[in-house]
């Protein structure tokens, strides 16, 4: 049975999967303008409690110390699925 993901965590787990290096929260606000600092560190919490991204490492940024996080092989299947669900779901409602 597919998982079904908001919008917002789904891009934010794509975004973990394009890159090449893990990300600290900062990596993504800066990667999206739309969202702030409070509204990815819930999604970051809510994918790693589904066992989708885990913490990567520590990393110093100036003063201040960040976690680093990165996406689990779990993730890659999920967003697999989903995408190719979505991919036969347009074949169909568009033939």
């Amino acid at each position: 049975m597919p998982i079904k993901m908001p919008q917002k965590e789904l891009d934010v787990l794509s975004l973990l999967l394009r890159s090449e290096q893990p990300m600290t929260i900062s990596d993504i606000v800066a990667m999206n303008p739309d969202y702030t600092i409070n509204m990815i560190k819930p999604i970051i919490r809510k994918l790693s409690k589904l066992e989708m991204v885990e913490v990567a490492g520590i990393v110093y940024r100036g003063t201040s110390i960040a976690r680093t996080f990165k996406p689990t092989k779990t993730a890659h299947l999920v967003l697999h699925r989903s995408t190719s669900l979505s991919v036969s779901f347009l074949r169909i409602t568009h033939s």
